[in-house]
């Protein structure tokens, strides 16, 4: 999946465009992703895949809204604490 943030101004045309990792498709192993608003500040929160593809951790990246420019990325839980994975595909039961 690739993300990019765009601004738009009262004509609903684009003023500001940024691609997260430069287009690529750095967020391909994302298994949910979300811009929340969390008191004066934007993030895109996010949930990779581990290479098991179980659900592995939770990731938030800072968004100023006005450069539209991004924080380092910060682990807000580790999959290794949660023991969390996903169901089987097939109908299967475990």
């Amino acid at each position: 999946m690739k993300v990019t943030l765009l601004r738009y101004d009262k004509d609903m045309k684009v003023t500001k465009e940024n691609k997260l990792s430069g287009g690529n498709n750095a967020y391909s192993r994302i298994l949910y992703s979300s811009l929340e608003k969390i008191g004066d500040k934007i993030w895109f929160i996010y949930v990779e895949l581990d290479e098991k593809n179980n659900i592995g951790n939770i990731m938030a990246i800072e968004i100023n809204h006005q450069a539209l420019e991004t924080s380092t990325p910060k682990t807000l839980a580790a999959s290794s604490s949660m023991e969390l994975s996903l169901p089987m595909m097939g109908g299967g039961r475990n």
